[in-house]
């Protein structure tokens, strides 16, 4: 994923005819499905991210052969910061549950977050969606939640635990 680079302003005095960078919107550039079946809308800003700094985004998919018919797929979620450079949604994951103390507490909404934004965590094309019940426990290096996770294409169900290390620099996953 990259985003557009904006016009750096090295001190030098602009003609009056060009806009001034920091005016510029922000392009953004949808992340790139592994699987051309599957196409990607445009990036939809989301709140309610905890991670300071950070504006998350969801990208709506579905199967490019469902022309005309509402999304299908799960949303992809990705972060920019201030800086506008695009953060992977493990790494906004980690940094929201490492700002609710998650592996430290035993606060449930770090849990539902990772089952709210799912598992395409870890999978780019793939229709997975994580279902309960959420287990939750204790790991001599941090933490791990066990879903259940159903997966259309390939046809399947298996139980996933994740792990999140105490320093919050790994989500171990499927």
């Amino acid at each position: 994923m990259t985003v557009a680079s904006l016009a750096c302003n090295d001190g030098h005095s602009r003609p009056p005819s060009e806009p001034d960078p920091a005016d510029a919107e922000v392009v953004l550039s949808v992340p790139r499905e592994a699987n051309p079946a599957i196409e990607s809308g445009e990036p939809e800003l989301v709140t309610g991210s905890q991670c300071p700094g950070v504006r998350l985004y969801r990208v709506s998919r579905r199967w490019a052969a469902d022309a005309g018919v509402t999304a299908r797929l799960g949303p992809r979620y990705f972060g920019l910061d201030d800086r506008h450079r695009v953060i992977a949604l493990r790494d906004v994951v980690l940094c929201e549950l490492q700002q609710m103390h998650w592996v430290t507490t035993p606060h449930d909404e770090g849990s539902y977050l990772l089952h709210w934004r799912g598992p395409w965590l870890f999978s780019m094309d793939e229709e997975c969606v994580w279902r309960g019940p959420i287990r939750t426990r204790a790991t001599a290096d941090g933490r791990a939640l066990t879903v259940r996770e159903r997966c259309v294409r390939p046809t399947r169900e298996r139980t996933v635990t994740l792990e999140v290390d105490r320093a919050y620099r790994e989500l171990r996953g499927p």
